[in-house]
């Protein structure tokens, strides 16, 4: 004899609540862990600035991907200050040549000093959010953006998926982008390291990133190298030379000139 179970409204709103609950604790498990290997929830927390200087391997986006050659790529260095909640300073060296670039940001404004033609560049405002969001994906890693995102209960859990070459649980975020389109930014967590292994963006273009040889810094644990690809092939690589978190950073370095 076949019964009929009517299942109401109610009984499969209670499920579909129970079953998003066992996914948020999951989710949150997961993200635990990794702040637990990375150094800690509450070290990550007490994150308040560091200086990073890296060396760095990059081509223009502008280049095809399938017309890069050795000579297309040019080296240099980068000298990185950030003082919370929004100062940063970017000082970029290349080819031997001196100082290319200064960039500095505060909560006021952002200016872009470009040494070779002497010209400064006030950005708009409109600017000043993304800059900051991003910068610490190219400088110290995710873990800064996985704490905010686990904060505001903004990040999406989406299982566990073979990538770039390892086993990861998959996150995603919808970043918003003040210039464009929104960006999707795809971060995944290497499930036996529980370190982040890669991402990946979707604006302006799909690119990835791969993240190894993490050290500790300061008891963070820090990626040393991280390397960019636009549509399989390389676009950047950066290594960092020298570290320093959360110790004092001359507040001159933040004046806009």
């Amino acid at each position: 004899m076949i019964k009929i179970i009517l299942i109401t409204p109610f009984i499969f709103a209670t499920f579909l609540v129970a079953a998003q609950d066992l996914v948020k604790l999951e989710r949150d498990s997961i993200l635990l862990l990794h702040f637990g290997k990375a150094g800690g929830l509450h070290q990550w927390k007490q994150l308040k600035s560091y200086y990073i200087k890296r060396s760095s391997l990059t081509t223009s986006p502008l280049n095809p991907s399938h017309e890069r050659s050795l000579d297309s790529y040019s080296t240099g260095y980068t000298n990185i200050y950030f003082q919370d909640p929004d100062q940063y300073r970017d000082e970029l060296y290349k080819d031997g040549r001196g100082a290319i670039h200064t960039f500095i940001t505060n909560r006021d404004e952002s200016k872009l000093f470009r040494h070779n033609i002497e010209r400064e560049t006030i950005l708009p405002s409109i600017y000043h959010e993304s800059i900051l969001y991003s910068h610490h994906i190219h400088s110290i890693g995710v873990t800064p953006i996985l704490l905010s995102a686990y904060e505001k209960d903004s990040l999406e859990y989406e299982g566990i998926v073979d990538a770039y070459g390892k086993i990861c649980y998959m996150f995603f975020s919808t970043v918003k982008n003040p210039v464009g389109n929104n960006s999707r930014l795809v971060v995944y967590i290497d499930v036996i390291t529980n370190l982040v292994h890669a991402t990946t963006t979707t604006s302006p273009k799909v690119r990835h990133k791969l993240y190894t040889d993490y050290r500790d810094v300061d008891r963070f644990m820090v990626p040393h190298t991280n390397t960019s690809y636009d549509n399989g092939t390389l676009l950047e690589e950066y290594k960092i030379l020298e570290a320093r978190i959360n110790q004092p950073i001359d507040n001159l370095l933040f004046e806009v000139w």
